[in-house]
């Protein structure tokens, strides 16, 4: 041996040894390791192991000696009856580069039959045989083991059933049986499954990547997976998955069993997994002595969640809060210590602020807080730079007499929905002089904002209401009644440009279809006042350009809200009155473009006038309790009288107010329904504009006798809507 190197004894597999050795007690037998742990195989039947070549051979090729079957004596080695050293031939030849590159061809089988077939794994027993001795070479590749069709072979040569493949238990001793393993399925209960995407979320995909041994985490979700996978594997084993973050197993996490799911096969989960060149994710925490990540809200929390604990570090849990200002060119772009982008420190680690909400008084506390005393501005959109790293607040709610901006209300520490486009930035008075609280302040360089305000007459655009010459209009009166938009006709899409979808974030992420809108501007859609009461702004999504609501045609443009005004007097003095909203988009706004337009406001002359034929649209239910359609569809319906709407056998007089008028047919039939609110009801005006009368709002049923639709009527509210839209 070279290098000091010692023997195999024949009792196991050497310390750090990877390749075939022999076994002292049995020729047919032989140890199969790597890194010193292996199983111990048999040869196949009319051959032996010869410790000459290292491989089973030909019985007349091998002398065989066994040690005493008293396993506490020192057996002898194999081929000779004392201690045997290998040749420099035999150096040469396994120690060779060629050696280490060399792959068996077929007239390798048939000179070693034991190649052919081996060992069922139910004969093979996994040992964690060592001993103190070393080889000299343990990095050696040994002969590759070839294993059964029904058997996958393990890297060190070691045959195991394939339904012991990727099960979560690392049979092989280098665990190659659980490496590369798909991430868009799992094995339970002796099956291959797939995980569903319903509500699955960054946390489940952490979960998920740990469980398959990539300890950082996730890298992004793909869902609605239909891979070459999901037509092996056609059954689900998990649905509405909900992990905290920090569990080691999908199996720690909550689901709804089993099993048990509604999934469709395209509804499939994927996941990309960090490796250690990735960084963590946004508003994740890379544990410093470890390749792993955690939430930020694990950080501090007295519970160590890196393996190293780093995560509760005290210099980092006992450092204090801090504030400073930081702007694209170094402290500060303007050199100017009372103005940039806004930057917090917590627990050691800095980030910025979501400009969501943030305003005046928020930005006060923080010149407070560093000193400068007087009337602040807020500036929005990574005026000052995008930052980098964690976005450690969202959502900032101050009184104005708060000394730090952590007192004030806020989301938890680290969730947002943002992105470091949004970041928010501060200009502070300078103690020589005060800035009045509309005064604007002059910004150096290409970031800066404008101030002016602009009136509701720049802000809407001149050209509304069209749709494109090359798309089959929908939008002209048909000669007969149409089906309602309950049992629906399907639209051309792009006939309704300025059709938009309200939707709502689930805690998982997912939005889903909530209320319909309408485009008036490229920062503006109408709705219903109602669709906007129950959720956090934050929760709210909008999507302009979509046809099918369960495809990404590639059309759809998805915006963030940057604010909501619901009327004020909404539900005075009766249920629904005055149900009228606008949402402000997030910059950069819509863009218009063939799928994407804005509809007409009405004119002061705009006439109401019972009988006039206009059209309704939306995702809504195509009957009363049925889940929303996925495709937009629409419907035309006349203008009632309001003495129809106000009679005795419809709502009664005090139901219907001056902001509401009703449509459809007192018999039943074409009607709005679910899912439909907030969207629009629009008549041609003069040059055949397509304006936005009326915003789907209540009713009773969907397409019952006597029960007609309810409509808020806009042009009652238009001075409201150009004053808010100006603001």
């Amino acid at each position: 041996m070279q290098g000091g190197s010692t023997e195999p004894d024949g009792k196991g597999c050497p310390k750090g040894a990877t390749g075939q050795y022999p076994y002292a007690f049995d020729c047919k037998r032989f140890f199969n390791c790597y890194k010193g742990r292996g199983s111990l195989q048999v040869c196949a039947p009319g051959t032996l192991f010869n410790p000459k070549t290292m491989e089973c051979d030909f019985p007349a090729k091998v002398v065989c000696y066994t040690a005493p079957e008293n396993r506490d004596g020192n057996p002898d080695s194999y081929g000779a009856p004392h201690h045997h050293h290998h040749s420099p031939e035999y150096h040469s030849r396994h120690h060779s580069p060629e050696y280490h590159s060399h792959h068996h061809t077929q007239d390798y089988h048939s000179h070693h039959p034991h190649q052919a077939q081996t060992t069922a794994p139910s004969t093979t027993t996994v040992l964690p045989i060592s001993n103190d001795k070393d080889i000299d070479d343990p990095d050696r590749i040994p002969p590759p083991t070839y294993c059964t069709a029904s058997q996958f072979t393990c890297d060190v040569g070691i045959c195991y059933n394939t339904d012991q493949l990727c099960d979560g238990v690392a049979d092989c001793a280098d665990g190659s049986d659980e490496a590369n393993c798909p991430s868009e399925a799992l094995t339970a209960l002796g099956k291959w499954g797939l995980i569903c995407d319903d509500q699955f979320d960054l946390n489940d995909a952490h979960v998920v990547c740990r469980h398959i041994g990539y300890p950082l985490g996730a890298k992004e979700i793909r869902k609605h997976q239909a891979t070459s996978l999901t037509d092996k594997v056609n059954t689900f084993l998990i649905d509405d998955l909900n992990c905290n973050g920090n569990e080691t197993t999908i199996a720690d996490c909550a689901h709804n069993g089993w099993g048990v799911h509604d999934c469709s096969q395209e509804e499939a989960a994927g996941v990309v997994c960090k490796t250690v060149e990735n960084e963590c994710s946004l508003n994740y925490w890379q544990c410093r002595g470890a390749a792993e990540c955690i939430p930020l809200g694990f950080l501090c929390d007295n519970v160590p969640d890196c393996q190293d604990k780093s995560d509760e570090d005290p210099v980092n849990c006992n450092d204090h809060f801090s504030v400073r200002l930081v702007g694209t060119g170094g402290v500060s772009r303007s050199n100017k210590v009372t103005e940039g982008r806004l930057e917090v420190k917590r627990f050691g680690v800095w980030g910025t602020i979501c400009d969501d909400d943030f305003g005046a008084r928020e930005a006060e506390v923080i010149c407070n807080s560093l000193g400068f005393k007087g009337p602040a501005k807020a500036y929005k959109e990574a005026a000052f730079g995008a930052g980098t790293g964690v976005i450690w607040m969202d959502q900032v709610h101050c009184f104005g007499n708060e000394s730090s901006v952590k007192d004030c209300m806020h989301d938890s520490w680290g969730q947002t929905n943002c992105k470091h486009d949004e970041d928010v930035a501060v200009a502070c008075s300078p103690q020589n002089f005060n800035i009045e609280p509309d005064q604007d302040i002059e910004l150096i360089g290409e970031d800066s904002v404008p101030a002016e305000s602009l009136s509701a007459d720049d802000i809407l655009p001149k050209e509304c209401g069209k749709v494109a010459d090359d798309v089959i209009s929908m939008t002209s009166p048909p000669s007969l009644v149409m089906q309602r938009v309950v049992s629906g006709f399907e639209t051309t899409k792009g006939a309704y440009p300025w059709q938009a979808s309200i939707r709502v974030t689930s805690i998982s992420g997912k939005n889903t279809h909530w209320c319909g809108a309408v485009v008036i501007s490229p920062f503006h859609v109408l709705t219903a006042g109602h669709c906007l009461r129950d959720y956090v702004k934050a929760a709210y999504l909008v999507r302009a350009g979509d046809f099918d609501s369960e495809v990404s045609e590639e059309t759809e443009q998805d915006l963030g809200v940057e604010g909501i005004w619901i009327h004020p007097d909404l539900d005075k003095e009766t249920r629904l009155n005055n149900d009228i909203g606008i949402v402000k988009l997030k910059a950069p706004g819509l863009k218009f473009n063939k799928w994407v337009q804005p509809a007409c406001l009405p004119s002061t002359s705009a006439s109401y006038h019972s009988g006039k034929n206009c059209t309704i649209s939306g995702w809504g239910s195509t009957s009363h309790g049925s889940g929303f359609v996925r495709t937009l569809h629409a419907t035309w319906l006349p203008i009632l009288p309001t003495s129809d709407c106000k009679s005795a056998q419809v709502y009664g007089s005090k139901a219907i107010t001056a902001g509401m008028f009703c449509a459809g047919s007192l018999q039943g039939g074409s009607d709005s329904c679910q899912g439909d609110s907030g969207g629009p009801f629009m008549c041609p005006e003069s040059g055949n504009a397509m304006t936005v009368y009326g915003i789907t709002s209540w009713g009773q049923g969907c397409g019952r006798p006597n029960s007609p639709g309810v409509y808020t009527n806009v042009h009652h509210y238009i001075q409201w809507i150009r004053e808010t839209v100006s603001k």
